[in-house]
């Protein structure tokens, strides 16, 4: 059993209770505001709010990183930060910069076909390759080399654990939304598009909450209060 104070999965009611007000207060607005694409448009409302978000989540990690003294609490708030400037990065479309416009011969480009081509140069497809393996080394190497102790924190009904989940959640359900369904007419693209804004500005949000709460109560600490597993 969990020792965790107050009952299990608590976050989760006022995590519900949050989305629903965030949604009505989001729909009141694109329904009354003057210019109908305010909200979701390129760098609108929501897209910046966030930012703000990803910025914020990125300055709490690592100033935590530097501040956390056992092993796993550094690990999961340096990856807090890292994440989070790979999605302000992602947010500000600084990865346009790698086009062939502002890198010339040494740019990626992000179609299967570019890696598949034998007119570009092996070695400039293996440096990319390179790259974007470190980062999906910094990306995956910590939620791999934590997840046991993750996962026993989410089943315990730790909030931060579960906050990140469901952050990750909204952030999936808005790439889906615009990668996925956007050739699906069920509903205009304006409506697709204040969706997944909706959803992941709804995910920013909660992966901010739940890098703050490591504030209060590191990685390491939230174990020390969970019961040992039992043995076999």
């Amino acid at each position: 059993m969990s020792k965790l104070a107050g009952d299990r999965f608590s976050w989760a009611r006022w995590m519900g209770i949050g989305v629903l007000g965030v949604a009505g207060a989001v729909a009141l607005a694109s329904a009354c505001l003057p210019v109908g694409d305010a909200l979701f448009r390129e760098h609108g409302v929501l897209e910046v709010v966030s930012l703000a978000f990803w910025v914020g989540s990125c300055l709490s990690g690592c100033a935590l990183a530097v501040r956390s003294r056992g092993q796993a609490s550094r690990l999961m708030a340096a990856w807090l930060g890292g994440i989070s400037l790979l999605a302000a990065l992602r947010e500000l479309d600084q990865h346009l910069w790698l086009n062939p416009v502002n890198l010339g011969s040494l740019a990626v480009r992000y179609r299967l076909d570019w890696w598949l081509s034998r007119d570009v140069s092996g070695w400039l497809r293996l440096g990319w390759a390179a790259v974007f393996l470190a980062v999906a080394t910094v990306v995956l190497y910590p939620p791999v080399k934590l997840h046991r102790r993750l996962w026993r924190l989410f089943r315990g009904g730790d909030a931060f654990t579960g906050l990140l989940v469901s952050a990750m959640g909204f952030l999936m359900f808005g790439f889906v939304v615009d990668d996925l369904l956007r050739p699906v007419q069920l509903m205009s693209s304006d409506g697709k598009q204040l969706i997944e804004e909706t959803s992941e500005a709804v995910g920013a949000g909660l992966f901010c909450i739940s890098g703050g709460l490591l504030w209060r109560k590191p990685v390491q600490m939230r174990l020390d209060q969970l019961s040992p597993e039992p043995a076999g």
